[in-house]
């Protein structure tokens, strides 16, 4: 069973946007309320906040290929000057209020894919987009709809480009064509957790197979309405599951 360990106890408000970098044995971080980017050194154990004025927030952050550190947030997508000050690049939302960038990654290409989300989380007024080049870069909007732009991500080839509207709980992909840089349109990845039977019996196999358990509460059969009542609450941490043997003393 994979093992999992805490490297590092910082409490942070929002921490995200985990980033590795080899040649330094570093994984860069950011507190997006804070705000703040962090450096983890994994030989000294030492974590230390890197210099930078950013402003109120910080929704993402990456790194161009000659080192500078580019940053997201609600005033657009900056780079960071050796002495930490913002330089803006481009803010294809000037004119639009309430929005901010949310994350952002790149991909094999260099090509920086960040979405804007409502600060409130309610309106559908963000988008997803692609900026590139140098100089004179270029900004396409991808999708618009959004209302909490977050996590993308790329197959191992760069040919699909993955990114989740968290509000919605919906993960969308898209055809990318490397060379071309032509991207498809959305797909939807998301869908039953159940499947059919053939599907769910695979997932148990394998399950069983890796010695993969879930974590659950089990419930007497006369306590379904209390466990329901929980679940409207907001008040559950696993999973529900009916303990059938105790239909036996309900009976």
């Amino acid at each position: 069973m994979t093992e999992v360990r805490c490297l590092l106890e910082k409490r942070s408000v929002l921490g995200e946007g985990p980033i590795w970098r080899p040649r330094e044995n570093s994984l860069y971080w950011i507190d997006l309320k804070a705000p703040a980017i962090y450096c983890f050194d994994v030989i000294t154990r030492q974590n230390r906040q890197v210099p930078a004025a950013l402003g109120k927030t910080i929704g993402g952050m990456v790194f161009a290929r000659d080192g500078r550190m580019i940053v997201t947030d609600a005033e657009g997508v900056h780079d960071l000057s050796a002495a930490g000050h913002r330089n803006l690049l481009v803010n294809p939302e000037s004119d639009q209020v309430g929005n901010a960038f949310n994350d952002a990654k790149c991909d094999p290409k260099g090509r920086l894919w960040s979405g804007t989300a409502d600060i409130g989380e309610t309106r559908p007024s963000g988008s997803l987009y692609v900026i590139e080049g140098q100089g004179q870069r270029r900004v396409r909007r991808i999708d618009s709809g959004i209302v909490c732009s977050n996590g993308p991500a790329f197959s191992p080839d760069g040919r699909l480009a993955y990114f989740t509207d968290s509000f919605a709980q919906e993960i969308y992909c898209y055809d990318v064509d490397l060379d071309t840089g032509l991207i498809g349109g959305r797909k939807s990845v998301t869908g039953s957790a159940i499947g059919g039977m053939k599907e769910t019996q695979e997932m148990i196999d394998f399950c069983a197979e890796r010695n993969i358990v879930s974590d659950i509460e089990m419930v007497d059969i006369r306590d379904v309405n209390k466990a329901y009542e929980r679940l409207l609450k907001n008040d559950v941490k696993y999973r529900f599951v009916i303990d059938i043997a105790s239909l036996r003393n309900a009976a």
